[in-house]
């Protein structure tokens, strides 16, 4: 049996709360009552649906008690969803306090997503690809408002001023409302998701190797920062940092990675199932070194990622799947690499490596078991295969990590687990294996 360790001991994190401009005390009369035009794109003339989501959830939060790890968890939000349609034709006199509530935001919702609402600032438009059934709209809009593209609010009068994005009176630092939007995950691929429920956890941990009766620790984290581009395609700085100790320190995993990232979605608009509905392409190039510069590998990366929906949704998760308060995530990517290794340094595995082309592909799966106010508690794993095209197999590389992990109420954004982890690092080489108990945050 492995030897447990301490607690980790880490600074707490707090993610930044989302903003609001509803009332205090007592939810709308409608969703976007109080909404104001300053949140308008000037270009568009249109609130993003991803806005109206954030103030609807946040204007009605008050009434709903709902936990932040179900409202930026696109699966759980739709089980969500699914409670609050199931109030729908019942009785009120018949329901608590909190059915009754939930029967009126959906009731509110109902008449939202049909496009009937009115406002002097904002109508509601209705496109093409909208669920047919109004209880399927809602389900549709609250588990994944950003992917609604059938739902406009459009912008009737528009602010007289530019909108600051800030809505706060006292002054922000440019610097600090710039580093407020860095993504923090595992890996660049989980940094790089749209929702942050949706993350990868950075993780810190202390791990424990059996066969060599070693002890030491581990760090994976990486951090995205907000660049330049369109919405379909912004191009991203990033820093990447992975430590982990062996018991030979040349064995040691010591990964600083610095680059930039493309990211870019296109939709085929096949919603049969057949076709993703959404295509995602990621292109980064990057140079890893060590925590003391002594190494140098050039690296270049693509990573093709579809999403389906339908009833086997890719990433959104599928309710239901291991009994009740379930829901089951999975993920598929197709991935090509190529490296330039110009010093090796103290990287060993890397020290006959001078460069290598791989094609390969990433698996992802985790089954959570989420009741009300108990929390998430998955089981998960993640499979990574790279197979070397080029002259010789020296950049050939299998990385398999299982775990189980828990996030508290109303902290989803943090978790603590135990990790598996086993195989080869995917840019130094160095074979690894090991279990681990970790905490992790994510935003």
């Amino acid at each position: 049996m492995p030897k447990w360790y301490k607690a980790l001991r880490a600074p707490a994190l707090l993610a930044a709360a989302l903003a609001t401009a509803g009332p205090a005390f007592a939810a709308p009369s409608e969703i976007l009552s109080g909404l104001s035009n300053e949140r308008c794109d000037a270009a568009s003339k249109t609130v993003s649906n991803g806005i109206v989501f954030e103030y609807a959830i946040s204007a009605f939060e008050f009434s709903l008690d709902l936990p932040m790890e179900v409202r930026t968890s696109p699966a759980r939000m739709q089980v969500f969803a699914g409670q609050i349609a199931a109030t729908s034709g019942v009785n009120p006199s018949t329901l608590d306090e909190e059915g009754k509530k939930r029967q009126d935001f959906y009731l509110k919702l109902l008449n939202f997503v049909a496009g009937r609402e009115t406002q002097d600032n904002f109508s509601i438009r209705i496109g093409t690809g909208a669920p047919a059934a109004p209880r399927d709209r809602v389900i549709a809009f609250l588990a994944q408002p950003e992917k609604s593209n059938w739902l406009t609010i459009a912008c009737d009068k528009m602010p007289k001023t530019p909108a600051t994005g800030g809505g706060g009176s006292e002054p922000v630092s440019g610097l600090l409302t710039y580093l407020g939007k860095t993504r923090i995950a595992k890996d660049l691929e989980g940094a790089s998701e749209e929702d942050v429920a949706d993350s990868s956890f950075a993780t810190i941990a202390g791990k424990r190797d059996d066969e060599a009766n070693t002890e030491s620790y581990s760090i994976d984290a990486f951090l995205l920062f907000e660049g330049f581009g369109s919405e379909r395609s912004k191009y991203r700085p990033y820093v990447g940092f992975q430590r982990a100790g062996a018991n030979d320190p040349t064995k040691d995993v010591n990964d600083l990675t610095f680059g930039v990232d493309n990211s870019r979605y296109w939709e085929t608009g096949d919603t049969h199932g057949f076709l993703p509905e959404i295509q995602y392409l990621d292109a980064s190039l990057s140079w890893e070194t060590d925590d003391q510069f002594d190494s140098s590998v050039t690296r270049a990366e693509v990573i093709y990622r579809p999403y389906w929906g339908g009833k086997f949704p890719t990433g959104a998760g599928i309710n239901g799947c291991a009994g009740p308060n379930t829901y089951c995530v999975y993920n598929v990517a197709a991935v090509a690499d190529f490296a330039e290794v110009s010093d090796a340094g103290e990287k060993t595995a890397l020290a006959d490596v001078e460069q290598y082309g791989r094609l390969g592909y990433n698996l992802e799966g985790s089954v959570h078991w989420a009741p009300d106010k108990f929390g998430d508690l998955s089981l998960g794993f993640t499979y990574k295969l790279r197979d070397t095209f080029t002259d010789d197999d020296d950049g050939d590389a299998q990385y398999l990590t299982a775990r189980l992990g828990y996030s508290p109420p109303k902290a989803g954004n943090y978790s603590f687990g135990l990790d598996y982890v086993r195989g080869e690092d995917l840019t130094s080489l160095e074979k690894q294996e090991y279990w681990a108990l970790s905490f992790g945050f994510r935003r």
